[in-house]
């Protein structure tokens, strides 16, 4: 549920994001940036995103391992860790567009055109990414059936055992993300 609300949060900000774009695009005249103060928080801002990426990978390959060293088998990745580091990548890729928007805007203040154009390829950029991740999330609450398991193979082998006379009331689905759930009623000789 984490994951969910963090990519809505996500895109309810690209809303606000590509509306006040579109707003400095239709009214540029009305306003100024100071290229400066834009270019110093843009380096700033990146370094945070870059700080927090590395801390963020760091500690959850930390706990991996130690997972697979108590189990002897690798976690499948959390959702809410990989909604975690797809909104730092989101923000970097950002504060990467500010600091070159900033940097067209400190050499001629005329480009301030930059600042709403690398809004635009943000959303467009973010909206990308977590689409991905809010499917994922939407088929863990509908438990759907796990996405890498052929589930015509599952029954087939199921029924192809010697001792398997009827295979039915077959379902499998996703609990988490490295958690699957089946049942079956199977008829045996």
């Amino acid at each position: 549920m984490g994951a969910i609300s963090t990519v809505l949060i996500i895109w309810g900000l690209i809303v606000y994001i590509f509306y006040e774009a579109i707003d400095r695009i239709l009214n540029l005249d009305s306003f100024t940036i100071n290229g400066e103060v834009m270019l110093i928080c843009a380096c700033i801002g990146l370094a945070f995103n870059v700080t927090n990426l590395v801390i963020l990978n760091y500690c959850f390959n930390e706990e991996e391992e130690e997972e697979e060293e108590q189990s002897g088998s690798r976690k499948k990745e959390d959702l809410n860790v990989r909604a975690a580091i797809i909104h730092l990548i989101g923000d970097g890729v950002q504060a990467v567009g500010v600091l070159i928007a900033a940097i067209l805007i400190y050499i001629n203040p005329e480009w301030k055109i930059a600042d709403p154009i690398t809004a635009f390829v943000f959303t467009v950029i973010v909206l990308g990414v977590t689409i991905p991740v809010f499917i994922d999330c939407v088929n863990m609450l509908l438990e759907s059936a796990p996405g890498d398991i052929d589930m015509v193979d599952l029954y087939n082998s199921l029924h192809e055992l010697e001792c398997v006379e009827e295979v039915h009331d077959f379902h499998c689905w996703n609990l988490s993300g490295d958690k699957i759930a089946f049942t079956a009623h199977i008829t045996t000789t």
